[in-house]
């Protein structure tokens, strides 16, 4: 079955306050220390941490670059980044589960052109991936797919205890919703 054959797996975007639910706050914290490779200027950039400050929202989204949904999930990725980063929405990409030169040709083929991040893992290894952080993270928040990719993370205002998350593709029609209003 080729990627195009495959369904696709949208979510809905749903509020969590990580306080109220007993998840550790200080996982949202780890998630977003990854260090970001500016592609376009071939240096490194900031932690995606930085990017709270300056952004009205921030979308942290985690693909797989052998993941059919992510690839789905980059159209709509690169959409909003074109239709709304001037309005105050920073996207970051973090890459996880594959290599870094696989990753790169993942981003290069959707011609991605936001900040990206390399996750906790290289490679698609399951035991390793139920000792990483965002693993742990995903399933607190009751994610029972086994890789959860695509995963977004977003975060209005920088508050990291209230955010949102998206546990598969985004339904487009519910973020344009949401990035109107919020932006």
């Amino acid at each position: 079955m080729s990627i195009s054959d495959r369904p696709h797996e949208y979510a809905l975007l749903r509020r969590v306050d990580l306080e109220s639910t007993k998840i550790d706050e200080r996982l949202i914290g780890v998630l977003t220390d990854f260090q970001l490779v500016d592609l376009h200027n071939k240096k490194k950039s900031d932690k995606i941490k930085t990017y709270l400050k300056n952004s009205k929202v921030l979308l942290c989204s985690f693909f797989a670059e052998w993941c059919p949904n992510c690839h789905y999930d980059a159209i709509t990725i690169k959409k909003l980044f074109s239709n709304y980063e001037a309005m105050g929405l920073k996207i970051v990409l973090t890459m996880d589960y594959s290599s870094k030169e696989k990753s790169l040709l993942f981003v290069k083929k959707h011609e991605l052109k936001m900040p990206i991040a390399f996750g906790e893992l290289g490679e698609k290894n399951e035991e390793k991936r139920n000792r990483t952080q965002f693993y742990h993270f995903r399933k607190a928040l009751g994610d029972t797919r086994g890789w959860g990719a695509p995963f977004h993370i977003i975060i209005k205002n920088g508050d990291q205890n209230n955010v949102g998350i998206i546990m598969g593709e985004i339904d487009e029609k519910q973020i344009m919703c949401f990035l109107k209003e919020a932006l």
